[in-house]
């Protein structure tokens, strides 16, 4: 069983989310870990909501600098808080494969497929990633959101 004492410290101590591609209905990125020296430690495919004014449950977070920590969540279990996002609240990485399943946060995945065949790509092995990047974050990090 994961206990909140059980978390780990990686040593990852900020990560980057590049946005690369928009449709009308999701943005597919690339979250990119680096260290205090600026190596890339590890990255992963992410999928969010598109742009659509920071509205609720609706629209991605806006491009900026974020702080953020690891948690456990009741729902998501293994996940990152992103904090002081400006009149948004509970906005996380979590797991999950598709747009619908964002509720305006981030999605996170090793590849990408289209796993239901509706033509969108998804975020697939959302669980292995998270599971990693859990291992190389360290508690309390700082996330930077920008466009590719």
């Amino acid at each position: 069983m994961i206990t909140q004492s059980s978390l780990q410290a990686g040593t990852a101590s900020y990560c980057v989310i590049v946005r690369n591609q928009q449709t009308a209905i999701q943005i597919i990125g690339t979250l990119l870990c680096y260290d205090e020296n600026q190596n890339l430690i590890r990255s992963f495919r992410c999928l969010e909501l598109p742009d659509k004014n920071n509205k609720v449950r609706e629209s991605c977070i806006p491009i900026g600098t974020y702080e953020a920590s690891l948690e456990l969540h009741t729902k998501f279990g293994r996940c990152a808080r992103i904090q002081n996002v400006t009149d948004r609240k509970g906005i996380l990485i979590h797991v999950g494969n598709f747009y619908w399943q964002t509720f305006g946060c981030v999605l996170i995945g090793l590849m990408l497929s289209d796993i239901d065949k509706d033509g969108n790509k998804d975020v697939i092995q959302s669980m292995s990633a998270m599971q990693s990047f859990y291992s190389v974050m360290q508690s309390k990090f700082l996330i930077k959101i920008i466009e590719g």
